[in-house]
């Protein structure tokens, strides 16, 4: 079922600031919309194909932590360092770049707490998984074996 699925475009497949972030954004919501859509959102997946959606996902979330670590290091936290001019203008336009830039930091924020929650449930359902198919070829060898015997 996750072969129906479209593929990521290859022009996201370097992602450089928000605007990279905010493509990915929009595509995973076009791609949820036409899970919800295509099977009442409902899906499935098998080992491999949920190892490498959850490698895309640790890849994105590796993306955001060197995107944040980034804007931490260009953004002072006293917005009168950017100003070019001891002005009314520079001010201001200090002001709004230390503004948007806290903005990104915090929409960062955002984003890498929701990654990490959800690289965390796709690793929980991975392991899961494998476990129950240990479990169960345990109990098919254990089986087989009285069977044998």
């Amino acid at each position: 079922m996750a072969d129906q699925l479209p593929q990521l475009p290859p022009e996201l497949g370097a992602i450089t600031g928000i605007s990279g972030l905010a493509a990915i954004v929009q595509f995973a919501e076009e791609i949820a919309h036409e899970v919800q859509v295509m099977g009442g959102g409902k899906y499935a997946f098998q080992p491999d194909e949920l190892r490498s959606v959850l490698a895309q996902w640790q890849s994105l979330q590796q993306t955001v932590e060197t995107a944040l670590q980034h804007v931490g290091t260009k953004a002072p936290h006293n917005s009168a360092v950017l100003a070019p001019g001891n002005e009314v203008a520079s001010n201001a336009a200090a002001n709004a770049a230390h503004t948007t830039n806290t903005a990104y930091e915090t929409y960062l924020k955002s984003m890498q707490a929701y990654i990490r929650g959800y690289v965390t449930d796709l690793q929980g359902v991975l392991d899961r998984y494998l476990g129950t198919e240990s479990a169960n070829t345990s109990l098919a060898t254990g089986a087989q074996s009285s069977l044998q015997a």
